[in-house]
């Protein structure tokens, strides 16, 4: 389970395993840089099942989310 709080700027994400432990929490950049290598951790973290991510964010669209469903997440 992901967590994003959308910001202009960047972004605050949250990671979390099935037992709701916190894997990861940081900041990205709105940059495809830092957007690419949130997917790219997200896909590796997944075992490359991008369906299995539930990613929750408070925005239907944008460069996060369209970057995200094109890779398979459930946004």
């Amino acid at each position: 389970m992901v967590g994003i709080d959308w910001a202009s700027d960047e972004h605050t994400i949250c990671i979390l395993n099935p037992d709701r432990k916190v894997l990861d929490e940081r900041n990205i950049t709105h940059s495809g840089t830092g957007i690419g290598q949130l997917a790219d951790q997200l896909m590796q973290l997944s075992g490359d099942d991008p369906g299995s991510v539930a990613v929750a964010i408070e925005t239907p669209r944008g460069a996060i989310v369209e970057t995200l469903v094109e890779r398979g997440f459930a946004v």
